[in-house]
């Protein structure tokens, strides 16, 4: 059984567009623009996580040392 076809405006139908040689329209560009533009953005919860880990681990090093308390 085939999956229906997205509409325009989703990523799926830009892919659609792509795949036959196609000029996307501008609502699938513009989904396109979309993604791009959210895969590039790091989520602050997720920086916040592995700098608090670093963190961690500099201080576990430093206190192993003799440099800290």
């Amino acid at each position: 059984m085939r999956r229906p076809v997205q509409p325009c405006g989703t990523q799926a139908a830009y892919q659609r567009h792509v795949r036959g040689g196609e000029t996307a329209c501008d609502a699938c560009l513009a989904a396109e623009r979309r993604r791009k533009r959210h895969a590039r953005k790091p989520r602050a919860d997720v920086i916040t996580a592995l700098f608090r880990e670093v963190l961690d681990l500099i201080s576990a090093e430093c206190r192993r040392a003799g440099m800290l308390p």
